[in-house]
């Protein structure tokens, strides 16, 4: 049951404010309902203690409803809905690092990254003008009559749109990641040319459709359901998934995968939110990365969980093209081991040699520019992976303002492999 638009505010407010994508003051949702009606969220009340009372409802007729003054944006959501009659949820916020690049004039490119592109498409971009002033509605506005779904905000912040809020967090969040990502790219020696068909050539996440049969009364599927919606919640509360973007799969005992609908919001996965591949049948079609991910789960079978997602940190390496090196701190080597990446896109080869590498062996890779692959025998394991590549990135990254990281030297790997008995 569809929540009502006062909820679904208050609900995407606290889930932004709480991601530290505003502030206690900044930031504004409404939704146009079907009758015509703006809702949104107020001016000058503690966006981190919204209730649905708090909500102001703008009728057709400019008449309101409501115990407070609606948002001093209003004039540019106003602008948005006129100009663009598909869009149903308008969302501007001020997420530090997409501030950073309105105050740098600087815009954010998803097309370094086929899922971000498919999500938040090109960026436009809204010249400064006075906050609240119908000047700066119209420049927004203007901008999204352009076609844009995602707009930086000149010395102000970003806004997004969206056929519901969902969809439109789903833009602001990705959009927060890619900004991070690409800022620290450029901290680690810049953005890499690559040509748009390579680029483009990494694969994308569909849901897939062959084979999908749905959920059978059986205590193993059932529990696989609830422990694949619980560790996709949990890679979205450690950033390491956005809610659009982020796959955790799992090969049941019978050889059949269960894999999450492209479309569900990963904040508040569901057991309902999977579908399930029966063994031998396919996936999707080869470039895609359901197809990939079936096709190493059934190469090898040591591996029976798999995640794959485009954290910030490992996603930086990628757009800069420098390799990481995970000989951060013991763990580090021996969760990952050496992390190799691939050129899926630019080598035919590629993609076959990702699926022989991937194994207990080689429980992480990367491709590059696009998804990191965490593999494990247990759910858990494939996550702990997932999120000790990503710390580690961070400190690699975070150790350049240092001068430099220092890895572990060739005989300390050694002696890990010797210690812990690793695969060699």
């Amino acid at each position: 049951m569809e929540l009502h638009p006062r909820e679904q505010l208050v609900r995407f407010m606290r889930r932004i404010y709480e991601r530290g994508l505003t502030t206690t003051s900044g930031g504004n949702l409404s939704i146009l309902d079907d009758a015509g009606n703006l809702w949104i969220t107020p001016g000058g009340i503690d966006k981190g203690g919204l209730v649905p009372e708090d909500i102001v409802c703008v009728r057709p007729d400019g008449s309101r409803e409501g115990r407070h003054q609606p948002s001093s944006e209003y004039p540019f959501h106003r602008s948005v809905y006129q100009l663009r009659p598909e869009v149903r949820a308008v969302m501007h916020a001020h997420p530090p690092l997409t501030v950073a690049f309105s105050i740098a004039g600087v815009r954010p490119d998803p097309a370094l990254c086929p899922e971000f592109h498919a999500v938040c498409g090109d960026v436009g971009f809204a010249p400064y003008d006075v906050p609240g002033s119908e000047a700066l509605g119209g420049k927004v506005g203007a901008a999204f009559a352009e076609g844009y779904d995602s707009v930086l905000l000149e010395n102000h912040g970003v806004c997004v749109v969206g056929t519901s809020l969902g969809e439109a967090y789903g833009r602001l969040e990705l959009l927060d990641f890619l900004c991070r990502a690409q800022n620290q790219a450029v901290r680690l020696g810049g953005v890499r040319d690559r040509s748009g068909a390579a680029a483009a050539a990494c694969p994308r996440y569909r849901t897939p459709a062959a084979g999908a049969v749905p959920s059978a009364a059986d205590p193993e599927e059932v529990e696989a359901r609830r422990q694949l919606a619980a560790m996709t919640q949990r890679a979205w509360r450690q950033e390491l998934f956005s809610s659009a973007v982020g796959v955790c799969a799992l090969r049941l005992k019978d050889g059949s995968l269960l894999l999450p609908s492209a479309s569900a919001d990963r904040a508040a996965m569901t057991a309902e939110d999977f579908v399930r591949i029966p063994a031998g049948s396919r996936a999707g079609a080869d470039g895609d990365l359901a197809e990939l991910l079936r096709r190493v789960l059934a190469l090898h079978p040591e591996v029976r969980a798999v995640f794959a997602a485009m954290p910030p940190q490992l996603t930086a390496y990628g757009l800069s093209g420098r390799p990481f090196d995970p000989r951060v701190i013991p763990e580090s080597y021996i969760l990952l081991r050496e992390l190799p990446s691939f050129e899926i896109g630019t080598d035919p080869a590629a993609t076959a040699a990702l699926e022989r590498t991937f194994s207990a062996r080689y429980p992480v890779v990367r491709m590059a520019n696009g998804w990191v692959l965490t593999g494990g025998a247990t759910l858990h394991e494939a996550f702990d992976r997932l999120e000790v590549a990503e710390f580690s990135a961070r400190a690699a990254i975070e150790a350049g303002t240092l001068g430099g990281m220092r890895p572990m030297s060739e005989s300390q790997v050694a002696d890990l492999i010797r210690a812990f008995r690793l695969p060699e």
